[in-house]
């Protein structure tokens, strides 16, 4: 029976130590796929979706696959360390790799929900208004402010705006009149919460004040809840008429 023990024990060891390096190789895979990916977006406002949708995901993923092969390792590494290979030893590694793996994979849970937000809207935001070049005449394009851009805009994308759908940025080449309008969703990122200072608001709820008849404008609430300390806001925003949608 010992005998049985200690070569399951030893046949652990080797099976961990292999799993690690699949949760590493995982890790890196996931991180170096989604770099790769990135560096063949050429267009600014497809790479602003791109790391907006997928980034903040993709790293949890490397983290917490990272984290499981780190369990994997100690593990592996204590059992190698104790000589005996009995059950208790194989019940004690287990115990304490996975309130170390567990330490680790807090740790990257909390830096992605509450810090990593912080870090990618930085990132999108300077992204988002880093200089466009004209592709007619070659120079620096001016980015309008939301005023000049509403008479480039369709009642559409201004209705839009107003409900926080989508947000739109409109360059224009000053030389020839070439015009880039470049749409960006409101939904894909969080809002920076006015009362803990990180980007943690989100929406989780929206009720139509006044629907939109055929010639006014509708009225609707968006509610938000900060996921890290609980502060609640809402928003107001428009519903385009019924006409101006079927235009």
């Amino acid at each position: 029976m010992e005998t049985t023990i200690s070569n399951f024990v030893d046949q652990w060891h080797v099976w961990t130590l292999q799993g690690s390096y699949l949760f590493l190789g995982i890790a890196i895979l996931l991180a170096l796929g989604y770099f790769l990916r990135m560096l063949f977006i050429s267009e600014k406002s497809l790479k602003y979706d791109y790391i907006n949708k997928y980034e903040t995901r993709l790293f949890w993923y490397s983290l917490l696959s990272i984290t499981i092969s780190i369990g994997l390792l100690i593990n592996s590494g204590m059992m190698s360390f104790f000589t005996s290979g009995n059950l208790f030893e194989f019940v004690i590694s287990i115990f304490m790799s996975g309130i170390i793996s567990t330490m680790f994979g807090y740790a990257a849970y909390a830096y992605i929900k509450y810090y990593h937000p912080s870090i990618i809207e930085k990132k999108l935001t300077k992204l988002r208004f880093s200089p466009r070049v004209s592709p007619v005449s070659g120079k620096e394009m001016k980015l309008l402010t939301e005023m000049e851009e509403d008479e480039h805009l369709t009642k559409e994308m201004i209705a839009d705006e107003e409900g926080f759908v989508y947000e739109y940025d409109v360059w224009i080449d000053e030389e020839t009149g070439h015009k880039l309008i470049e749409k960006y969703d409101a939904h894909l990122h969080a809002l920076l919460c006015t009362n803990c200072d990180f980007r943690t608001l989100k929406e989780y709820k929206e009720t139509i004040i006044k629907p939109p008849t055929a010639n006014e404008d509708g009225v609707l609430t968006k509610f938000y809840k900060c996921s890290y300390c609980g502060h609640l806001e809402k928003k107001e925003g428009e519903i385009a008429a019924l006409s101006s949608v079927a235009v």
